[in-house]
């Protein structure tokens, strides 16, 4: 019985060695993981920067305003060839960021360019891009869609997903018969629908098709200020990159 203890003992003790050693590992690589990403976060923060302070400059040139962005500015620089989805892309910034100013704070723009890089999950992006178009309503306060409001949003997943064809900018004579039958089957004869309810049709019906816009988005934020700072056209913007972003969606 004597040797059976002693067995049980040293079994127990390994086993407790292992498991300190186990959870000393895990510690480990947690730590390590940690570390790695406060280290890469600088990095992942340098275009909104960089982004922030070029169109600060410009607001400040172009329109007197103090340590803040414009929308004009914003729109003429980064999405001068789609100024509808411009707009909207900048209310919604300046939505979020809560300002009272009719421009956006440089800090509050960073913060909501910050948020907006970080928005990878589908179901997200398609309700970001929803509530872009959507306006409260006069009778809930809820926030609604028209069907004009949404022929809008996808006419600009349109123009933007044709203009970037690796063989060129491509058209369709048939768009807008296409589109009003995409809106008919989404609206059934109504005047208004929740954002909710928009939301979760597109969803169901054309899960992919507002994506063209928000990749559109994220390259701007991401990597006009390049380009910016040498002066030359934002539009021009990587191209080729543009190109095989939107070749991936089809």
């Amino acid at each position: 019985m004597g040797n059976h203890h002693g067995h049980q003992s040293t079994k127990s003790e390994s086993s407790s060695a292992a498991s300190s050693h186990n959870g000393s590992k895990k510690n480990s690589i947690s730590r390590t993981v940690s570390g790695n990403d406060i280290q890469e976060k600088p990095s992942l923060m340098l275009p909104v920067e960089k982004l922030a302070k070029i169109l600060e400059d410009k607001s400040h040139k172009q329109e007197g305003v103090n340590h803040g962005i414009t929308m004009q500015v914003f729109i003429a620089n980064l999405f001068s060839r789609y100024p509808v989805f411009g707009e909207k892309l900048f209310n919604y910034l300046h939505q979020s960021s809560k300002t009272k100013h009719s421009y956006i704070p440089t800090n509050a723009f960073k913060q909501q360019c910050e948020n907006y890089l970080a928005i990878i999950d589908d179901d997200a992006v398609r309700q970001r891009l929803v509530k872009m178009w959507a306006h409260p309503s006069e009778e809930t306060s809820a926030d609604s869609l028209t069907p004009e409001d949404v022929t809008s949003l996808l006419m600009c997943t349109y123009q933007i997903s044709m203009d970037h064809y690796s063989e060129g900018p491509q058209m369709c004579l048939s768009v807008h018969k296409t589109l009003n039958a995409v809106v008919d089957s989404c609206f059934h004869g109504k005047k208004v629908l929740s954002a909710q309810y928009v939301t979760h049709w597109v969803e169901a019906n054309i899960p992919r098709l507002l994506f063209p816009l928000h990749r559109f988005a994220i390259h701007a934020l991401a990597t006009a200020w390049r380009t910016l700072e040498e002066d030359e056209p934002s539009p021009a913007v990587g191209k080729n990159v543009f190109e095989k972003i939107f070749l991936n969606l089809f």
